[in-house]
């Protein structure tokens, strides 16, 4: 379908150009699929955003045993995948301005890339002017205390080792209350941190594995101790858990996991409000994409 500005272009004799989005699915969701994609099809379709979707192409998988692919790649792997396609994609398209929104898995993808774009010395820094912004949900990677504006929620920090520090203006972090992933105990509180260091270095060591399994699922096995998967995953951990804090972490791992549907929080981005508004994450997400393909001049 032709949009307006498609029109306006055309009856002025210019070119129409647009924004690339790179989309950065979550586990086991096939390149193109998913709240990702969800956000740029919804602004394209509702505000005409001047975009077009670039599917991350990797396994998004979280290892070969019971899993549907039986070469499926570690979740680490998996996202290592992920983070070179898209490094060698926006090399070769080194004129080419462009947004990235991620999801769960994709959204820690998406945030090593983002590294590479802010940090002096990255293998994107030279082409950071490109960069437009983006958007995560339940971002392993996620900043402490950082949002966007509006934003309900903004407590913790994402359950991954290295994360993200001062994370652009432009992009956003949008985390529901009580997802795991994107929302661990940071303090003030000593108890507090000591709970989300805890969920952290089992679930450095669950993504390791190569096992097709909820990760959430292995974290809890290796707080608690129970089963084999315990075994495997606190073999892997590179210190010790805090036995003080342990109670306190297995509670929110448990929480998580009990959900109905378990990790609820996770999985229901399109549903929970996370502004006073009303929007919902995917919501939010749309008119943030909108916002920022409107406010850059597309290349």
């Amino acid at each position: 379908m032709t949009t307006l500005g498609e029109l306006l272009a055309a009856r002025r004799g210019v070119a129409f150009v647009r924004h690339a989005v790179l989309t950065f699915a979550g586990t086991w969701a096939a390149p193109g699929t998913g709240y990702p994609s969800w956000v740029v099809g919804g602004a394209i379709d509702a505000l005409e955003a001047p975009i077009f979707e670039v599917p991350v192409q990797a396994p998004w998988s979280f290892g070969f045993i019971g899993s549907p692919d039986p070469k499926a790649p570690s979740y680490e792997k998996s996202v290592q995948i992920a983070v070179e396609w898209a490094i060698n994609w926006i090399l070769a398209h080194p004129f080419q301005t462009f947004a990235m929104v991620g999801y769960s898995q994709g959204a820690e993808a998406m945030c090593r890339v983002l590294l590479e774009i802010i940090t002096p010395g990255g293998r994107l820094y030279h082409l950071r002017h490109n960069f437009i912004g983006g958007a995560t949900f339940g971002n392993p990677m996620r900043e402490e205390g950082h949002s966007g504006p509006g934003l309900l929620y903004s407590d913790g920090r994402g359950i991954a080792a290295k994360r993200l520090k001062n994370t652009p203006d432009t992009v956003v972090d949008i985390v529901n209350p009580g997802d795991m992933y994107g929302s661990v105990p940071a303090g003030p509180k000593l108890l507090d941190k000591q709970a989300g260091d805890n969920i952290t270095a089992c679930y450095m060591a669950a993504i390791q594995l190569g096992l097709d399994i909820n990760s959430a699922t292995a974290i809890l096995a290796a707080l608690t101790g129970k089963g084999g998967l315990a075994e495997q995953v606190s073999e892997l951990l590179a210190n010790p858990l805090n036995v003080v804090a342990l109670g306190k972490s297995v509670t929110i791992a448990l929480q998580f996991v009990a959900q109905n549907p378990p990790t609820a929080p996770h999985i229901t981005y399109e549903w929970r409000p996370v502004h006073a508004d009303g929007r919902t994450g995917i919501q939010y997400a749309v008119d943030h994409l909108g916002a920022i393909a409107a406010a850059s001049a597309a290349a």
